[in-house]
């Protein structure tokens, strides 16, 4: 049985805790992107030579609006093998994010008007 198992499956790391899922858009928030982050350590056990047939789906929250504490859950990361999921983990916010003002809301409105149709 042990042989079986160590010649047809492997032990694969994708990430870390802490490492960088995506950036994630923000409404309504100072900052207007947050670094969304692994809660847990990513290891997927797969049959030999499927490692390079995983594929990563991140599935967000309807709607990623400040305030956003630190650590707070923004979505899953599902990882599958064809159709069949083989991993799922959880990513968090990276830092806090605090609601932006009307004042200062308002005042990027103008300034996305003004830029719009221009190299940022």
């Amino acid at each position: 049985m042990l042989d079986y198992g160590f010649a047809n499956v492997e032990v694969l790391e994708i990430n870390k805790k802490g490492d960088l899922a995506q950036e994630v858009e923000v409404k309504k928030g100072i900052e207007r992107k947050v670094n969304a982050i692994y809660n847990e350590d990513v290891k997927l056990l797969l049959e030999k030579g499927e490692k390079d047939k995983v594929t990563k789906e991140v599935i967000l929250k309807e709607e990623i609006q400040a305030p956003i504490e630190k650590d707070q859950v923004l979505g899953d990361v599902i990882f599958k093998v064809g159709e069949k999921e083989v991993g799922k983990t959880q990513i968090i916010a990276a830092e806090e994010v605090k609601k932006a003002s009307f004042i200062r809301l308002f005042f990027r409105m103008i300034v996305d008007w003004f830029s719009f149709g221009k190299n940022k």
